[in-house]
């Protein structure tokens, strides 16, 4: 399944456009990866909302599970809007993922996934057959977000389960934690460099002035360019899965995470970062006014790592990724 395209749209910004012109129909679409949604509660008639709506156009033929139990009937616009973006059948990259799960953040956070507590101890993170899930909201836990973020570093490392995450809108320096401040998520900015930038210090472990974002998108707002990269995720991981040749270590070509899902080398998580960080743009010429234009021109902005402390690696393009992939 293709998405419609239009003539100048945020396709062609990121390098889908040229892909989908070159590979035709074998562009990857995520067909058979599951996902996962995790949403911020809003304020719908007096009650919790989060859930995306079931009926929206962008989701016809999608399965989309309700792990969290919201109430029958009570949707978020925010969630719908995000899934359009990540999953959805117009607005997607990705329009061939049809499994997903949702969340509330705060039943992931606790015992929906993580199993947070506080303290040392307590059961691992639950094991999940997603392989990608997207984070579209930035929060605070005080005492509880060095364990937070532990338990998410742990999971991407140990399941292969790559979490994409939206920092906070407003350009200066980040001052929530979770969940832009863990180390293995893939923390999505804006291109116009209005995203709050830098990790939070917690602890000896989780300290300040890390570069964040990893890459950006040119979304109005992060809740939109985590989906979007996100979508770009399921994309590749599709991709390192149905070509096993691209996995060609003498010693091992695969994993087993702890749901039983094999993982070749080609679909790892950190593998996905590095092809998508790789295949950045670092001067773009978008189809809106915002184009990315002065990458690490001023000192202030060049990162000890080679990157820019605004933009990370740059504006995602898809098909330089798809090609250092394949």
């Amino acid at each position: 399944m293709l998405p419609a395209l239009a003539a100048a749209d945020y396709r062609a910004d990121i390098g889908y456009t040229k892909l989908q012109q070159q590979l035709g129909l074998a562009t990857p679409d995520g067909t058979g990866i599951r996902v996962t949604q995790v949403e911020g509660s809003t304020q719908v008639n007096g009650q919790e909302a989060w859930f995306p709506d079931p009926a929206n156009a962008e989701f016809v033929g999608k399965t989309i599970s309700n792990a969290s139990g919201a109430p029958a009937g009570l949707y978020s616009s925010h969630a719908t809007s995000v899934g359009g973006s990540f999953y959805g059948n117009m607005r997607s990259i990705a329009p061939g993922v049809s499994d997903i799960t949702a969340f509330s953040a705060n039943d992931w956070m606790g015992g929906g996934a993580l199993l947070t507590i506080l303290g040392n101890g307590g059961s691992r993170p639950l094991s999940s057959t997603s392989r990608v899930a997207n984070h579209s909201y930035v929060g605070s836990a005080p005492g509880a977000e060095s364990y937070v973020l532990r338990r998410v570093d742990w999971l991407v490392e140990t399941d292969e389960y790559i979490q994409v995450v939206g920092l906070g809108n407003g350009a200066g320096t980040s001052y929530v934690a979770l969940l832009g401040s863990a180390y293995n998520v893939i923390a999505a900015g804006r291109t116009d460099g209005q995203t709050q930038v830098g990790s939070v210090a917690l602890d000896e472990t989780y300290t300040v002035g890390r570069t964040r974002p990893d890459l950006v998108d040119p979304s109005d707002y992060t809740s939109t360019a985590a989906p979007r990269i996100a979508s770009a995720v399921a994309m590749l991981v599709q991709a390192g899965h149905d070509n096993p040749a691209w996995s060609s270590d003498p010693v091992s070509t695969s994993v087993t995470n702890r749901a039983g899902i094999l993982v070749r080398n080609a679909e790892r998580s950190e593998v996905i970062k590095a092809v998508l960080m790789a295949g950045a743009d670092r001067v773009t010429h978008d189809s809106t006014s915002i184009d990315l234009l002065n990458y690490r021109t001023s000192s202030a902005d060049q990162t000890s790592n080679g990157l820019d402390r605004r933009y990370g690696a740059g504006q995602l393009n898809v098909r330089n990724s798809y090609w250092i992939l394949a």
